[in-house]
């Protein structure tokens, strides 16, 4: 029993230290596409969880898929269209 315990607990420690590593806050790879995260995080005040939904239960943030920037584009067209003066 002692050693079972021991291992468990040498192999929770052991993945505990794993799921540090590679783990860089503030780090921002350079953009294919133009993105600003100051207009949209900071200006807008998006929620940065809404667009990296995977950064609530990994280590890694992701890239969100073009549906998630499509969902808020496609509202700012339609009242950008309706307010608009002919």
């Amino acid at each position: 029993m002692t050693a079972i315990f021991f291992l468990l607990a040498a192999g929770y420690f052991v993945y505990g230290y794993f799921m540090q590593v590679g783990v860089n806050q503030g780090y921002e790879p350079v953009q294919e596409i133009h993105y600003s995260h100051r207009i949209h995080a900071g200006d807008n005040g998006i929620d940065c969880k809404y667009c990296h939904s995977s950064a609530r239960v990994s280590k890694h943030s992701g890239i969100p898929s073009l549906n998630i920037c499509m969902n808020c584009h496609k509202s700012i067209y339609e009242v950008a269209e309706a307010t608009a003066t002919p």
